[in-house]
Order: structure tokens, then sequence, then C-alpha cells
């Protein structure tokens, strides 16, 4: 009897065990952007553009510009990027580059299409969309699936580079600009590996987990880097994102 009692008592306890109920963490997933857009919102500088590029090798011929024109053409036909009203062309040819530059604008963004064709058998897309007004920069998410899907209908993941750039409106030591830098890599939990300090310009690339993507440069995996420089009046100071560079002047 007190064997039976016991093991009633050892079934009661664990089915208790196994009926508690499980709590789950969910971890939000944040694109390529957004992770940017963090980073760049810890320096509470002023927007003032966000660009959105993805570039990739389509093909291994050499075409003509008159088939690219064509492509590009397909390229719009699609609809996968927002519509625009109407898109002013550029072309030329040299004995070894054919280009075709398309350029048009819708709402918030402005879009450029660009491809290019070498001898040597390479035909490469750049697509690139940039904004210079906060509603814009809320689309930044739609924006890279919208780049991401015009290379989809050629089976290619493009190389993405993501840039934010902004003002504060205050002037920074080289010191204060160090210790920026150094806050806004902590905001995605990110590491300095290599840059640059002087007074008027502190660079830095690093790391942060946050983004899946890197980039070798032979030193170390870089996914980030962040630029603080003196405005050219001295009273305020420009702020740059990149990702996995920045890939405009500063």
């Amino acid at each position: 009897m007190k064997k039976a009692m016991l093991l009633a008592a050892l079934l009661a306890l664990t089915a208790g065990m196994l009926y508690q109920p499980v709590t789950a963490t969910v971890i939000e997933q944040k694109s390529t952007g957004q992770v940017v857009e963090q980073v760049f919102n810890g320096s509470e500088a002023q927007l003032d553009l966000v660009s959105v590029e993805a570039d990739g090798n389509i093909t291994d011929e050499y075409l003509s510009v008159q088939e690219l024109v064509k492509l590009a053409q397909k390229i719009i036909n699609t609809e996968v990027l927002e519509p625009v009203d109407s898109w002013k062309q550029y072309s030329s040819s040299r004995n070894d580059l054919e280009l075709v530059e398309l350029t048009g604008s819708q709402a918030e963004w402005d879009y450029t299409i660009v491809l290019k064709s070498h001898q040597i058998g390479e035909t490469r897309l750049v697509v690139t969309a940039e904004t210079d007004s906060l509603e814009g920069a809320e689309g930044v998410v739609a924006s890279e699936y919208r780049l991401k899907e015009v290379f989809n209908n050629f089976d290619i993941f493009p190389q993405f580079n993501i840039c934010y750039q902004g003002t504060l409106k205050a002037s920074l030591s080289g010191e204060e600009k160090e210790a920026l830098v150094a806050e806004m890599f902590a905001q995605v939990n990110g590491e300095k590996t290599e840059g640059l300090a002087q007074e008027f310009l502190v660079s830095y690339s690093g790391y942060t987990p946050q983004i899946a993507e890197t980039v070798e440069t032979g030193v170390s995996e870089i996914n980030l880097q962040i630029a603080a420089r003196d405005h050219s009046d001295g009273s305020r100071t420009n702020i740059y994102v990149g990702y996995p560079l920045i890939t405009r002047g500063y």
C-alpha cells in the first residue's frame, strides 16, 4: 500500500514537472539597415542622408549599350522598385566599357540604376536608393527588400552598402569624438578593430554580432564603420555610419 502511494506521489510530481508553463524569449531580428540606424541614432545627430546600395555581377557576358538599355527597362517593368513617374537615362560607350544609368524619384526616395559591361566579360548592376528625410528613413527596411528583389530576378544575392550621414549641432574635441564613436559601437555590442583618431577626425571600423555578414580587410573581419569629423564651419560635427564600410567621401 505504501509502495502504491509512493508511486502515485512520484507520478503526480513528474506530471507537475512536465506541465510547467514554458516562458519563451523572443529575440527581435533586425535588418542590417535597422542596426545601422540604431547606431546612428545613438549619436543624436540630425539626419542628412540615408543611402542603400546593392551591387552584383549579373552575368559574365559582355553586353552592348542597346542590350543594357533593354535590361534596365526589364528591371523597371518588374515594378519591384516603387513607381517612378519618369526615368532619366544616360548612356555611354567606350572601347572597353558600356554604361547605362537611369535615375528617378518617388516621394521620399531617389533611385539610381547603373549597368556596366566590360569587354573582359563582366556585367555589373548597381541599384541605389537614397533619402534625406526622416519619413523616408522609416522605409529603410522596405528599400533593402526592394533592392534584394531586383537581384533575385537574376538569382543573385548582392553586396549591400548602407550609410547614414548626419550633423551634430556641436563642435567636439578629438577626445569627445573618440568617446562618442565608442558609445555608438556599444549600442550594438560592437568592438572597434582598426582606425585612426585625430583632433579633426575619428574613424573606426569594427564588428557587431547583430549583423551576420562581414568582410575581410586583411587584418580582421568587419561589418561596421563609424566616423566623426569636424564640419567645415567649425561649429558642428559630421557623423557617418556605414555597413560594412563608409563608401561616401568624408
